[in-house]
């Protein structure tokens, strides 16, 4: 029923909620921290969940880097690709199963979305690097100089008690061993050139900082989930740990006004008055929608030595998101 103008009982079971935010954001990847700044950047009271114990999802496994042509970085190094190129390139790689509304919506927006992030928080820091090329330099479109913006390395000591909440790599290095970009490229060619064996030198002086200075580096999505998270911190964002979302919080019109979260023993029935934002991922680790939509993976798995999972991906990511979501209609 209303009560004030805003809608406080579910239809689906007729009781009371337990805590109200205006959005409230599920998963705490990449894209889950950017909806909760930019919520909380309009004014509104802003919640984001997270299913495991851990925040940064796939974002933190990742090599943290994000196409954008146009973004501010690149500009101030003085190199502003064509936007018509852009478009040109995405709609040959994309092959028709994109619409051009779209791709032109992300080719004039993600440069804003960028934009965005650097005036929220001094913590988002964006550098490009040119040569670190397109996926498919030769097509129309297509760029040799590349459009990924990367973050540079971070100390992890600066997240204080939040450090041992992120993420971690699935293979952890030695500790001090850590690599930008462009240093794992040079290291490739560590057997061919001198620029590659300057790298192994350069990976030898960090591992000796680590255990003279104690510092704690960390580059690529280490370091832009670390920097989302302090720009949350930085604006005193709240996020729930160990709070999975069960399911979706309906009124009797279908509209989606909140969502049943587990946290503490108990569930907890949240309201978002202004709207719920899935950003939890895909379906990395469950096997069955895996081979559902993916059936060459039984040609995969039957190879000599193949394991079941070979997914790369957060290994909290089991689709929650999408069911909850088709469950009530999408």
């Amino acid at each position: 029923h209303q009560n004030g103008g805003e809608r406080n009982v579910s239809a689906q079971t007729d009781r009371p909620f337990d805590h109200q935010t205006d959005v409230l954001v599920i998963g705490s990847g990449g894209g889950g921290m950017t909806a909760a700044l930019a919520a909380d950047a309009a004014g509104l009271q802003t919640l984001v969940v997270e299913k495991s114990s851990h925040f940064g999802g796939s974002t933190a496994l990742s090599g943290g880097g994000i196409w954008v042509p146009g973004a501010p970085s690149q500009r101030r190094a003085g190199h502003v690709p064509d936007p018509d190129q852009v478009f040109t390139y995405l709609k040959t790689i994309t092959a028709g199963t994109v619409s051009d509304a779209r791709l032109r919506a992300y080719v004039d927006a993600a440069p804003e979305m960028m934009e965005f992030l650097e005036n929220r928080s001094s913590w988002l820091e964006f550098v490009w690097k040119p040569g670190y090329a397109d996926y498919y330099p030769e097509l129309p479109g297509g760029s040799a100089l590349g459009s990924t913006i990367n973050v540079p390395e971070i100390d992890l000591r600066v997240l204080g008690d939040e450090e041992q909440n992120l993420l971690a790599p699935l293979a952890l290095a030695p500790r001090g061993i850590w690599f930008a970009p462009k240093d794992l490229r040079l290291f490739y060619q560590v057997r061919q050139s001198w620029r590659g064996k300057a790298v192994l030198l350069k990976l030898i002086w960090r591992m000796f900082r680590a255990r003279v200075f104690g510092e704690r580096m960390a580059a690529i999505g280490q370091s832009l989930a670390a920097r989302l998270r302090l720009a949350m911190k930085q604006h005193d964002i709240p996020l729930w740990l160990d709070a999975p979302m069960t399911e979706l919080i309906t009124d009797v019109d279908g509209d989606v006004v909140g969502a049943v979260i587990d946290k503490d023993g108990r569930s907890v029935r949240v309201q978002a008055r202004r709207g719920v934002v899935l950003a939890s991922g895909g379906f990395d680790h469950d096997m069955a929608w895996r081979r559902q939509h993916l059936p060459e993976l039984d040609r995969v798995d039957a190879l000599p030595g193949a394991a079941a999972d070979w997914s790369f991906g957060n290994p909290a990511a089991m689709g929650d998101g999408i069911r909850a979501g088709e469950k009530v209609g999408g």
